[in-house]
């Protein structure tokens, strides 16, 4: 695997940090810019050394499906020394692991030299102090694409040491590695007085889900949807952000649907295979509209995505960058020397963003 130089420079400082006893490390690095290679690194260069290794994230579809890390690992990197914790698998105990971190937290686990955590910006809340707590990692090593945290006073010097930040998302727009975004927020007249903002589990915060949807649920609404999409986004492969509402996502996907607009939903009530399924037909082209709540929301991105959509508000600075960047990865040539072409023109040249939540301009 030829790693970017960013990408090397970030390994190498995270070394050096770990050599001088700043053992605690958190990684913040644009969505897009090859995280998933830098962790497979981190473990591939600590089990050569003999070290125990584990490897936690907060969803399953992180740690062992389609170009998660277990998957990077086998098929990038021709590595399968590893076990899984992963809820109703049996799995060999070996010195590399990877699970998520409910079921880590329910096994006896011992012995980690070097702890590294996915979408670490988590690491805040109760679950993940519990279970740093619990297997006193020699080495402990976060990464993340949002190195904050929007519930106030609260931050992570407590639990690391040191940030390392080897480039931008303007850098990596500049240099090409990203497509570039153009924002469109259309005027939708959604009154959203009254909604309070409520913390999660996490300690995220965000508007309360059951008021916004109401707010969101009327046809004039999703008539705005139809006809925004079709002046701005129309032909491009669009995802769509909903309310934390399933009743959103599935009258959403009949609204496009009603129009001659191919659609399909996401939501916790679709299996793994299905979702499995609906990415694929997706990045085929066979559907043109993918609908979800934050499903896709993190670490999973679809590369020919050309539009993004939200159908909701946020208050979440977290969720607001993580989502939005789910179209921003450019359309490489086989051989990575350049954008792809087809007809003596790039596939791909930008990511646009349609916000129908005021989000853009949420201080």
């Amino acid at each position: 695997m030829r790693l970017r130089d960013y990408q090397i420079q970030c390994l190498e400082q995270t070394y050096d940090n770990i050599a001088i006893g700043k053992k605690r490390v958190k990684i913040s690095i644009p969505p897009g810019s090859g995280k998933g290679n830098i962790i497979c690194e981190l473990i591939l260069n600590y089990y050569k050394q003999g070290k125990t290794v584990l490897f936690v994230a907060h969803k399953t579809n992180l740690v062992a499906a389609e170009n998660a890390i277990a998957d990077r690992l086998m098929e990038t990197y021709r590595f399968s020394d590893f076990g899984l914790y992963l809820a109703g698998k049996k799995s060999a105990i070996k010195k590399v692991m990877l699970g998520t971190n409910k079921t880590v937290a329910n096994r006896k686990v011992s012995n980690i030299d070097v702890m590294i955590i996915d979408e670490s910006h988590r690491t805040k809340a109760p679950e993940y102090v519990d279970l740093i707590d619990k297997i006193k990692p020699d080495v402990l090593i976060g990464v993340t694409a949002t190195p904050f945290r929007t519930k106030k006073g609260e931050n992570f010097e407590d639990m690391f040491d040191v940030i390392v930040n080897p480039i931008s998302t303007r850098k990596l727009i500049e240099r090409k590695f990203l497509v570039p975004y153009k924002i469109i927020c259309p005027q939708v007249d959604i009154d959203f007085t009254g909604i309070k903002v409520k913390h999660s589990v996490s300690g995220e915060m965000d508007f309360d889900q059951a008021e916004l949807f109401k707010r969101y649920n009327e046809d004039r609404v999703y008539q705005t949807l139809i006809d925004k999409w079709k002046e701005h986004g129309e032909n491009r492969q669009t995802v769509v952000f909903c309310t934390n509402d399933k009743r959103h996502v599935n009258t959403t996907v009949e609204w496009f649907v009603k129009n001659g607009i191919s659609a399909e939903g996401i939501t916790s009530d679709t299996t793994k295979e299905q979702q499995k399924q609906a990415m694929k037909r997706f990045a085929a082209g066979e559907i043109k509209i993918l609908v979800n709540i934050g499903m896709i929301s993190e670490g999973i991105s679809i590369d020919v995505t050309g539009c993004i959509l939200f159908l909701c508000a946020t208050a979440s600075l977290v969720k607001w960058v993580q989502a939005s960047a789910r179209g921003n990865r450019s359309l490489w040539n086989s051989d990575y020397s350049d954008w792809r072409m087809e007809g003596g023109k790039y596939e791909k040249t930008d990511c646009i963003l349609i916000d129908l939540g005021g989000n853009v301009m949420r201080p």
